[in-house]
């Protein structure tokens, strides 16, 4: 079980557990999605996968139609951290470097020296977001590469190392390749799709809500702190990725190289119809799928370990695989194809897990023993074992998973419905 804390009675808050235990964690960010997720409605996934997201250092992408309610979730998905310098900027076609990052101090160019104001602005934020990031010039998000992915910022002669835990950009539309920022676009490992209220029950909630939009302050024993947010990135980088779970990243990337089309790459349109077609074919075979870089590759890792050891584990899990189906597409028209991907992958890897290797070949003894007779016995066991399996596996590929959450794996199922335990 992994330590992720002392159990003094120093941190023990006022509500009677200690903030800093695996449990104390699995209730902690409970609450923070409780007071982020209210008034909001048909947003639980989004939220829950980005705060999963934020707290292991990972950049989010909010990709939907205006007004649902992107802006709100950055803000108040800003108030998981304690003494946060929070940035905020909606991008436009006129935007210049001076509103991201502060003027030129005319004082220093006096002196032969560039330098910008930067007090108040990204290079010192420690959350970000920005709005339809796709409509600024290439000029200006091209200088996000650096400070994005290596939290360095280039101030004239001088580096300076940023603060910035996250960054989550918006906006209902994914980059063309010709503006030159799939570069950018490849540094938001998560990636989420926020649609309009769904079902006419959550329309009306929303509809007659009283607290709509309002939110609730941040209790201070929820909020993480910088030494908290230092310490938990440490123990994410010491869990372990078992073999089996590198031979499936292994499988699935071979997958997507044997049918990911390169041409993709040199695509000139705007995908941004929320088209979510696709997926495996009548022959077995993936529809569109797109490139995933090795950079992504190297995040996913990251997030991986991040859901196990947000769960008390030591070790990444097949099972946390589902929080892939929010990391490896690139447009909509992949998002199907990507999802049945990762679920298809978790079904085939996870078999040890729901069927152990200890109980097959238990089953095998048995069935050698017995003879014909016994072994029609056995199988007919097997085939509901597998019929169980089955209709759990059908469950998640339809709006996420509603499973009931068991003693240590609790924060899990808070985390994700869609990154159930089994």
């Amino acid at each position: 079980m992994l330590n992720v804390g002392e159990n003094s009675a120093a941190e023990s808050n006022s509500g009677g557990w200690k903030r800093n235990t695996e449990d104390g964690i699995r209730e902690r960010i409970a609450g923070i999605i409780q007071i982020i997720s209210a008034g909001l409605f048909d947003r639980d996934d989004v939220i829950k996968i980005s705060v999963l997201a934020v707290l292991s250092g990972q950049n989010v992408f909010l990709y939907g139609p205006p007004g649902t309610g992107k802006s709100l979730i950055s803000r108040r998905i800003a108030s998981v951290f304690a003494d946060s310098n929070y940035f905020e900027h909606l991008m436009h076609r006129f935007c210049t470097p001076e509103e991201l990052f502060g003027p030129v101090s005319i004082r220093e160019l006096k002196n032969d020296r560039y330098h910008r104001l930067t007090g108040g602005y990204l290079a010192e934020a420690d959350f970000a977001f920005l709005d339809e990031i796709w409509k600024s010039s290439p000029a200006v998000l091209n200088t996000l590469l650096t400070l994005i992915n290596e939290r360095r910022y280039h101030n004239g002669s001088e580096i300076i190392r940023v603060p910035l835990k996250s960054l989550i950009s918006a906006s209902n539309e994914v980059p063309l390749h010709e503006a030159g920022l799939d570069a950018l676009y490849d540094r938001f490992l998560v990636r989420l799709v926020v649609n309009p209220v769904g079902s006419r029950d959550l329309f009306k909630q929303m509809i007659t809500s009283r607290n709509t939009g309002k939110g609730v302050p941040m209790p201070e024993n929820l909020a993480v702190t910088d030494e908290e947010y230092s310490r938990w990135l440490k123990a994410i980088d010491e869990v372990e990725l078992p073999d089996d779970c590198a031979e499936a990243l292994v499988r699935m990337r071979g997958i997507i190289a044997d049918n990911v089309d390169l041409s993709d790459l040199d695509r000139d349109d705007v995908d941004d119809d929320f088209d979510l077609g696709g997926g495996m074919d009548d022959d077995g075979n993936y529809g569109h799928l797109s490139y995933v870089s090795d950079r992504r590759w190297f995040q996913i890792i990251r997030i991986l370990k991040a859901s196990a050891f947000f769960n008390g584990r030591s070790a990444v899990k097949i099972r946390d695989f589902f929080v892939l189906r929010y990391c490896l597409w690139n447009t909509s028209s992949d998002m199907e194809s990507f999802s049945s991907l990762v679920e298809d992958t978790v079904k085939e890897f996870a078999s040890d897990e729901l069927f152990p290797q200890e109980l097959q070949e238990s089953i095998k003894k048995e069935m050698d023993r017995e003879g014909p007779e016994g072994t029609d016995k056995l199988l007919s066991q097997l085939r509901v074992c597998i019929n169980a399996v089955n209709e759990i596996t059908s469950s998640l590929r339809r709006d996420g998973v509603q499973i009931v959450s068991r003693g240590g794996e609790m924060f899990f199922n808070q985390i994700s419905e869609t990154v159930p335990h089994y």
